[in-house]
């Protein structure tokens, strides 16, 4: 992602010919991207990566429902992970904390924050161990709390999770469970388009007769290197940014353009620069569909996590 437009257009200027610099500009997707700062910096009920939820008195830490089926997700790896997933999906602790964003903080930012609510936080949470083996709605949680600042206290982790980020489980890491506090900044910035993602609404730019046909050096600025470090892959709204193909192919299976279409990014966070490179590596994807977003039903969120 590109803080700017105007960082965006300093990187196509250095590929493209200045006749063509605007018709690249065009092609590109607004979103909201997240900067990480000092971890001393961080604000209670601001925006931040890891650290504890800002929740208000009596509201519990989620935890997924129990599957119906362990055996069928741990035998979804190698063989040699099946005990420890069983062992992980016995426990059902509750789900690491991923991210706060401040609502009022995204819509200070205007045109590009128009889908989420004004008010409030919205709330991330996800099952690092899983995830890889298992996508959908069980393995995340995303909570939209209302509930005025002054009204929220700074979470405290429930003791089996606040043990498991502390020592592990025997079966996962430590650091899998918990990452420290990082303040954010939001900002709105754009988003390349993916050729492999295959999303539909970036189809067109790929197609003969698209800008690769009629704008030349726009390949290289397709892999820009500017635009893909770590935190630069945290971002809300916008068209996923795929480091395999379109996740949303993963909830709407081989449905139609308009039904992948009908799914949203939330929010998709870069593993490696939430935990500091600690546990490992890949992008979870938060998605929702346009209806659900509209109707705030966060809890119908569902996520697909991929690695390169």
């Amino acid at each position: 992602m590109f803080e700017s437009l105007h960082e965006a257009r300093a990187a196509i200027e250095k590929h493209v010919a200045p006749e063509h610099v605007d018709n690249v500009l065009d092609v590109l997707i607004p979103a909201i991207g997240l900067k990480p700062g000092d971890p001393d910096e961080t604000v209670r009920t601001g925006s931040r990566l890891g650290g504890v939820p800002d929740l208000p008195v009596g509201m519990e830490w989620p935890r997924p429902e129990p599957p119906t089926d362990p055996r069928d997700i741990a035998g979804r790896g190698h063989s040699s992970d099946e005990k420890m997933m069983l062992d992980h999906l016995s426990r059902n602790l509750p789900f690491a904390f991923v991210a706060q964003i401040d609502l009022a903080e995204a819509h200070a930012l205007g045109e590009v924050a128009a889908d989420l609510p004004d008010t409030g936080r919205l709330l991330f949470f996800y099952d690092f161990c899983v995830g890889p083996w298992e996508n959908g709605a069980r393995v995340a949680a995303v909570v939209w709390d209302t509930s005025p600042a002054e009204q929220t206290v700074a979470a405290t982790m429930p003791d089996d999770l606040a043990d498991a980020a502390a020592h592990g489980t025997g079966s996962f890491d430590a650091e899998v469970f918990h990452a420290p506090a990082r303040p954010v900044t939001l900002f709105g910035g754009v988003t390349i388009p993916v050729e492999t993602s295959n999303a539909p609404e970036t189809e067109y730019v790929f197609e003969p007769g698209g800008l690769a046909d009629v704008t030349d050096g726009v390949e290289d600025f397709w892999d820009e290197d500017e635009c893909w470090d770590g935190w630069r892959h945290h971002q809300l709204l916008g068209t996923p940014v795929p480091l395999q193909s379109d996740p949303r192919d993963y909830i709407a299976g081989d449905g139609t353009d308009e039904e992948v279409s009908d799914w949203r990014l939330l929010f998709q966070l870069d593993i490696y620069n939430w935990d500091g490179g600690k546990y490992g590596d890949g992008d979870v994807y938060f998605l929702i569909r346009t209806a659900d977003l509209a109707a705030r039903h966060f809890d119908r969120v569902q996520a697909v996590y991929q690695q390169t």
